[in-house]
């Protein structure tokens, strides 16, 4: 019996999960991984019938990256994501908890993380914004924040905007 377009994006949905959890989010070490000399870094995961490709760039001339997240199901491609903006090096670790954070819970949020994701220590803090635009699996856009405060300062320190589609 064949699968319907909801039951091949629901499983879409969670290999996208397992994907970024295994590699991004994750060790790196559930997924194929591909670093080219222009940039390029490629995460390749695959189950069963989907497969998804992360792949993304960064140069050493600026804190400027960009990326797609594309979704395969029988090597057809089904789903794709693009996010580009820039992050400081310090900033990084915390993106990749706050992704890490919704992606752990299955909670979709533009393919990004939770609105309001906080880490504080002692006098300084670390906040995690996302606003959605369009949120839906299928149709979806926003932009993402950090922000670094220290005592009473807080200065936005980095961002991604994101949109993406289905195919199907």
């Amino acid at each position: 019996m064949e699968k319907t377009r909801d039951e091949i994006l629901e499983g879409a949905k969670e290999a996208f999960f397992k994907a970024l959890l295994a590699g991004y989010a994750g060790d790196g070490s559930g997924v194929d991984v591909e670093k080219t000399s222009d940039g390029y870094t490629t995460n390749t995961w695959e189950e069963g019938e989907y497969r998804v490709v992360d792949r993304y760039c960064t140069t050493p001339l600026s804190d400027y990256s960009a990326g797609t997240t594309t979704i395969f199901f029988e090597d057809k491609a089904i789903w794709w994501m693009n996010y580009a903006g820039r992050y400081p090096a310090d900033a990084i670790p915390f993106l990749v908890e706050a992704l890490k954070n919704a992606y752990e819970d299955r909670q979709f949020e533009g393919g990004r993380g939770r609105n309001g994701f906080m880490k504080v220590c002692d006098t300084e803090s670390w906040t995690y914004q996302n606003i959605v635009k369009r949120s839906g699996f299928s149709d979806f856009s926003g932009k993402e924040m950090i922000h670094y405060a220290y005592c009473q300062n807080v200065i936005m320190v980095g961002y991604h905007e994101y949109s993406g589609i289905s195919f199907i």
